[in-house]
């Protein structure tokens, strides 16, 4: 009975929401069935998380029918029973949604008083619709579907409650749906630009774009803010590698953030971090840059997602900030945000164990690294290519020689096996980190030319995994090799 869809949905609300609902099942006009009260009354049982193994469909029959039934089957009998709980249920999320979306609320009382022929209430609902509305913080595009909505709705009232010769004024009518529109198609072209970004694929979208372009230009005085600024964004997008195109939209967004609700922060946010990787190719000055976007989110408390953190974003957070050696800061992130990751996000305990092992090795404790590497294991691909690169640097910091070597070989074989998995890049680069890693191991016999040979193809390497580290030590031995 654990995994039925009822309990799956009734884990999902809070607690002051469950005592609403023990207050709405136990409501005739909603529920006249005694037995859902029941259901729910032995569900609630075992509460908070409602997983203890002795809820069971037969336990449950038992309490909802204490006198015994005539029924045989009781886990056909609390099927049925759950099911109809589990519509209840979905019954009060529609309620309750209701009650808080007083636009809602009001259009649904607009199309009842419309189907009575009663224009007086029609057109105080309208009103009704238009206040709730212009009540809204946040200038999305759902808002200004509403605004079109309300001023379509008043221009039909005008239409079939007056008189159908008068003259009727449809510009604003007009300009609302305008600016939906363009709001509208200015956010898909964004995401679909966004996406080719991230595929690495060209968008057909000049076509599009000139239309948009040329409806931009026709409505631009009456235009937001906040639709200027989609534009601004997809102006970017389509020329990912412009920077001054990229300083513009991220000095617009700070001028214009209060309007923008949560989700369309991170979105800027997410195009902004996309298009840096092109506008700036010098991995230092990339570091810099998406580092203050994060410190900018972590201002703005825009970095959590229903009140967890996604664990890609904590470990790019945390090895960004290593990179750039803020080692402070990455350990203070750390201990505030560790909690935070979605218990049940596979990969979270992976990237807590990698960024606490990470920490570590970079405060000196290449042992306590190595301890937290070893009771881990890992499970996701490219946490496992993370681990064994911090694995090696571990072994090459403790002089463990023969692991060392044993590693190089289990990481060759491991990049082979799974190169169906693994994107090119993250092949090459890895490669690449396992060679100049081997050079680093046998540097001692080098001499100084080919020593500064070697640092000089490691700076030269774009895609190179762990560069600093490679260098600082590579650099270390050429000091060595030239004083003696």
């Amino acid at each position: 009975m654990k995994e039925t869809k009822t309990l799956k949905l009734i884990r999902l609300f809070k607690p002051h929401e469950i005592l609403e609902i023990r207050q709405f099942i136990r409501t005739t006009y909603f529920n006249p069935s005694k037995k859902l009260v029941a259901l729910f009354d032995y569900i609630l049982k075992f509460s908070p998380n409602f997983e203890d193994d002795r809820m069971t469909y037969e336990a449950a029959y038992e309490y909802v029918y204490p006198h015994g039934s005539d029924q045989s089957n009781p886990q056909r009998v609390m099927g049925k029973i759950s099911s109809k709980l589990n519509t209840l249920l979905e019954t009060y999320i529609e309620v309750a949604g209701l009650q808080k979306d007083a636009y809602t609320s009001a259009s649904y009382r607009k199309d009842w008083f419309r189907q009575r022929g009663e224009s007086d209430f029609e057109f105080d609902a309208i009103k009704d619709m238009d206040l709730a509305n212009q009540k809204q913080i946040h200038d999305t595009e759902v808002k200004l579907y509403h605004q079109y909505r309300v001023a379509w709705e008043y221009l039909r009232w005008e239409t079939f409650s007056g008189n159908p010769y008068q003259k009727l004024d449809f510009l604003q009518t007009n300009e609302r749906l305008d600016e939906y529109y363009l709001r509208a198609k200015l956010e898909t072209l964004c995401h679909r630009a966004n996406h080719a970004l991230l595929i690495k694929q060209k968008e057909p979208l000049s076509e599009e774009v000139f239309i948009l372009e040329k409806l931009l230009q026709l409505n631009i005085t009456n235009l937001s803010d906040i639709t200027l600024l989609w534009h601004k964004a997809l102006i970017l997008l389509l020329a990912p590698d412009q920077k001054d195109l990229y300083y513009q939209l991220k000095s617009n967004y700070t001028l214009s953030q209060e309007l923008l609700s949560t989700i369309e922060k991170r979105t800027f946010f997410h195009y902004l971090s996309n298009c840096a990787r092109y506008c700036f190719t010098d991995a230092e000055i990339y570091s810099q840059e998406i580092f203050e976007l994060y410190q900018l989110q972590r201002e703005q408390n825009i970095l959590l997602t229903n009140n967890f953190l996604g664990p890609e974003s904590f470990y790019n957070i945390i090895t960004t900030a290593i990179y750039l050696k803020e080692i402070q800061w990455a350990a203070t992130f750390f201990e505030e945000y560790n909690g935070l990751l979605h218990p049940n996000n596979e990969k979270s305990g992976d990237m807590k164990s990698l960024c606490e092992s990470y920490i570590a090795f970079e405060r000196g404790s290449a042992n306590d690294a190595l301890d937290l590497l070893n009771a881990t294991h890992f499970k996701d691909i490219y946490c496992k290519l993370s681990e064994k690169r911090l694995r090696l640097k571990v072994y090459i910091e403790l002089d463990l020689i023969d692991l060392c070597l044993d590693h190089i070989n289990s990481f060759r074989k491991f990049l082979s096996v799974n190169s169906g998995q693994i994107a090119p890049h993250h092949l090459e680069g890895n490669r690449a980190f396992i060679n100049y890693a081997m050079a680093m191991q046998r540097s001692k016999f080098f001499s100084p030319i080919q020593l500064s040979e070697i640092v000089a193809e490691v700076k030269n390497c774009t895609i190179l995994p762990e560069r600093n580290w490679l260098l600082s030590k590579l650099s270390s031995t050429y000091s060595v090799s030239q004083s003696t």
